[in-house]
């Protein structure tokens, strides 16, 4: 196994923050948070907790995992896993998808979509089929935000700022042929009020338009 840095992106994650640090860190893992401005006391959990806190150079998700990978970079480490931490992804099968990780460049716990709520399952069938098209790929779960990534490899190429981030990392998986795996996973309800609005959608069908034509 590669050296491995798990990473929870975080906004206002006070009901759940403590638990999923708890989790991680009973699986052995070194770990870090890289928070977007809480003002719920996420922070102060965290670092009471002796967690490392990075602070997003942008509000955005896709900040949080370029901060993270050049964190990740910079401190020797290999591979850094994302998971959300609203407790929907099961931290449990971390070390599952880390085994897989340099004979992978990337691997994705693929939600099963029929865990997934109706109008977000349905958005993501559409970008799924979207993308694949576009792509020539064989994604499952283009949007999930819980995966694995080589740190060499992605570093150079995210600049998405947005949560239309997992979005370009598929793509760019994709465009540059690099070697991933989508191992299936369980999904939960979600723990807090999802960050994630309607306008996402139009920025996610951009930097589809956009890593395509570019």
């Amino acid at each position: 196994m590669s050296k491995a840095l798990v990473c929870l992106p975080t906004l206002n994650e006070k009901q759940s923050i403590a638990l999923m640090i708890d989790q991680v860190k009973a699986l052995g893992l070194d770990l870090v948070i890289c928070d977007a401005g809480s003002t719920d006391g996420t922070v102060d959990i965290a670092k009471a907790k002796g967690i490392t806190v990075l602070y997003r150079d942008a509000p955005g998700k896709g900040s949080g995992i370029q901060k993270a990978l050049r964190y990740g970079n910079d401190e020797g480490y290999d591979s850094v896993l994302f998971i959300d931490c609203d407790e929907t992804y099961p931290v449990n099968d971390i070390p599952k998808l880390l085994s897989n990780m340099g004979e992978y460049k990337m691997v994705v716990g693929a939600r099963n979509q029929k865990q997934v709520a109706f109008i977000n399952g349905l958005g993501n069938h559409g970008f799924n089929f979207l993308i694949n098209t576009l792509f020539w790929g064989k994604l499952k779960d283009i949007n999930s935000g819980m995966r694995a990534l080589d740190v060499k490899t992605f570093l150079p190429l995210i600049d998405a700022n947005n949560f239309d981030v997992e979005t370009q990392i598929s793509c760019l998986t994709l465009k540059h042929r690099i070697k991933y795996l989508e191992i299936p996973i369980q999904y939960a309800e979600r723990n807090g009020q999802s960050k994630v609005q309607y306008s996402d959608g139009f920025s996610i069908l951009w930097r589809i338009a956009r890593e395509r034509f570019k």
